[in-house]
């Protein structure tokens, strides 16, 4: 120990340090996180524009289909989030409302 330090000193810096490590560990995640969405942004409006699609129709003809003219398929990536959109559709909202 140091001369004139007591353990209550010596415990609150480290618990500074601690909590220091800590912050900086979520900070770097967050930012990692961040970097990993902000590269493939470009690539995600494919996705929710089909799904839009699928919950349009939904709405308006009642069966999942891509497009009044074709037949059923499976091409939207998440249920819940098509039956979701489907309910702001249902509401009378446009799509650039719901968007």
């Amino acid at each position: 120990m140091l001369p004139g330090s007591s353990s209550l000193t010596r415990n609150k810096y480290i618990s500074f340090i601690s909590n220091y490590y800590q912050q900086a560990l979520v900070l770097m995640i967050l930012l990692g996180l961040f970097s990993l969405i902000w590269r493939s942004w470009p690539y995600t409006w494919d996705d929710s524009g089909i799904t839009l699609a699928f919950s349009r129709n939904f709405a308006r003809f009642g069966d999942i289909i891509p497009t009044e003219l074709t037949g059923r398929v499976e091409g939207y990536s998440s249920f819940l989030w098509m039956i979701m959109h489907s309910g702001y559709f249902f509401a009378g909202l446009s799509q650039n409302s719901v968007l």
